[in-house]
């Protein structure tokens, strides 16, 4: 799942906003410098804390069915293989 690069995580999980910031800002610096590329959501999404960060922020995603590895996650998370 896919996000730009913009994230909205709310007060409730201030630990884990530091953490996921980490996560973003490093994928960033090591992927794309300019912040443009969307961001995959499932590197927070796999986290311990994950499903509460999510299910507690704002944030607006794209799932790229033509890429193979998201597809495939997706449905793998819908249970259909």
């Amino acid at each position: 799942m896919w996000i730009r690069s913009q994230i909205c995580i709310f007060e409730p999980l201030e630990t884990t906003n530091s953490k996921a910031e980490n996560i973003i800002k490093g994928w960033y610096k090591k992927n794309d410098l300019a912040g443009t590329a969307p961001f995959p959501m499932r590197l927070l999404a796999e986290q311990p804390w994950g499903k509460d960060l999510l299910k507690g922020s704002y944030w607006e995603g794209v799932i790229d069915l033509s890429d193979n590895e998201a597809r495939r996650y997706f449905e793998k998370y819908l249970g259909i293989k």
